[in-house]
């Protein structure tokens, strides 16, 4: 049976309340499933607000990336890996040759989700494609963990060739030479494309030349058209397509199209297909047994278990107590530092798989 990328290419909102739609869930809106599943369990209201939508196929057979993403197992899908690929294909033009190289580490056991997290990072670069194998390979031996990872491990395997800004060189740009933390994350980006520095591009913007002039400075004759923002430049220039439009790409899990069917409460709902409510199950059965870690793990706790699993999944939960022993900090402490500066992200946000 094949598997199939739809995209959609209008705004989709859908926010479904019942824990056997969780795969189709997050398959529409991009989460990961095991967010779905929470949202699914603690969240039981839901409101469906949808735009028609235009398709367009992209066949997982044809794609080894996809192909690859989908065998690697539940966890690679819980943490939404062939959704990531999907949207990489259809937004960022990932080539055949880009998706047999990522494919490839899929197949030596390099983690999917990851290796996607990497690749959007990757088509801000000037590097060859080379460089998504020693950031991943950094990422492990240094244990970078929290929110810029990979921007981390960019600077180490590129000596910081792009430039890095210190505190004190931060505190001028923002306080003493009146550029935003918007301009900062743009001249971040453009950076690493190899023709200016970061320093470089913020003094042009002192200077007094605008961010659509910059850009363009950067990416030479390909057209731009005023594009001011660094990262929408990033789409246009791989995509060569109009910018305007916001497309969103999952995989569905029908034969060549969604059925509709009535599921539950009277609701409109996709019908799943065989392999969708083998999955659903695997991750059903998962969810089950994480919430009876997660349980466990406030047994005794003095907490408010309500308060912090209305705020946070049992995945964040169940990941923040691992951190919580490992490092002797109170799991609140974790969590707080989570929400507060993004430290533990890239392990907090991965998927738990209990056997």
């Amino acid at each position: 049976m094949k598997k199939k990328a739809l995209i959609i290419l209008t705004v989709l909102l859908a926010l479904w309340g019942t824990t056997i739609l969780a795969v189709e869930y997050a398959n529409q809106t991009g989460k990961t499933v095991a967010d779905a599943v929470y949202e699914a369990e603690y969240a039981p209201s839901f409101k469906t607000d949808e735009a028609s939508v235009e398709t367009k196929d992209v066949d997982a057979q044809e794609n080894p990336v996809i192909k690859a993403a989908q065998a690697a197992g539940l966890e690679a899908r819980l943490n939404g890996a062939d959704n990531k690929f999907a949207d990489l294909i259809v937004n960022y033009s990932m080539s055949e040759e880009e998706q047999q190289y990522i494919a490839d580490l899929i197949n030596e056991g390099y983690d999917a989700s990851m290796l996607a997290d990497i690749f959007y990072f990757w088509t801000n670069c000037c590097e060859d494609i080379s460089i998504i194998r020693q950031m991943y390979d950094i990422t492990l031996s240094a244990e970078y963990e929290d929110r810029y990872w990979e921007e981390d491990a960019y600077n180490d395997a590129t000596n910081s060739a792009h430039g890095v800004l210190s505190g004190d060189n931060l505190y001028d740009y923002l306080y003493v030479n009146g550029t935003t933390i918007s301009d900062v994350k743009n001249a971040n980006v453009l950076s690493r494309r190899g023709v200016f520095t970061i320093q470089e591009i913020l003094q042009k913007l002192i200077d007094g030349q605008s961010w659509a002039d910059i850009i363009q400075e950067v990416y030479g004759d390909f057209p731009m058209d005023g594009t001011e923002n660094a990262l929408k430049a990033t789409r246009k220039f791989r995509s060569g397509n109009s910018i305007s439009a916001i497309a969103n790409a999952s995989i569905s899990q029908g034969n060549t199209e969604y059925k509709q069917a009535v599921i539950s409460d009277g609701f409109e709902k996709t019908a799943l297909s065989d392999d969708s409510k083998q999955l659903i199950e695997e991750a059903q059965a998962n969810t089950k047994k994480l919430s009876a870690a997660v349980n466990e793990i406030f047994k005794d706790e003095t907490s408010d278990q309500n308060m912090l699993q209305q705020k946070y999944s049992a995945n964040i939960l169940y990941n923040a107590n691992i951190i919580s022993q490992k490092y002797g900090i109170e799991l609140e402490e974790v969590l707080r530092e989570y929400s507060k500066t993004g430290r533990w992200e890239r392990i907090l946000k991965k998927a738990v798989i209990l056997q």
